[in-house]
């Protein structure tokens, strides 16, 4: 269930992706000063250690949920908030 689960947020990940424009990502940071883009890339690192810590415990979440036994059929419905949240993430 949980390498289902990695898979489709990786397929989704991916689709998401072509809606990003690069080369226009790079010009808006190309010009940019020098003492800005160090306060971003210091503010970058910071949120970076953030959200990785944030995300793991999303993905165990969702993986736990997956797992877990369930008594109801509805108890499976709390997969969905944690999928996308997990799509969020990645």
């Amino acid at each position: 269930v949980c390498d289902v689960l990695k898979g489709f947020i990786m397929v989704l990940c991916y689709f998401m992706m072509h809606y990003v424009d690069y080369s226009m990502m790079y010009h808006l940071i190309r010009g940019q000063s020098v003492i800005k883009l160090y306060i971003i890339y210091n503010m970058l690192e910071v949120a970076d250690r953030l959200f990785s810590s944030f995300g793991q415990d999303i993905l165990d979440a969702l993986y736990w949920t997956a797992t877990e036994p369930k008594e109801r059929k509805r108890a499976h419905i709390g997969v969905i908030p944690h999928f996308f949240m997990a799509v969020l993430y990645v």
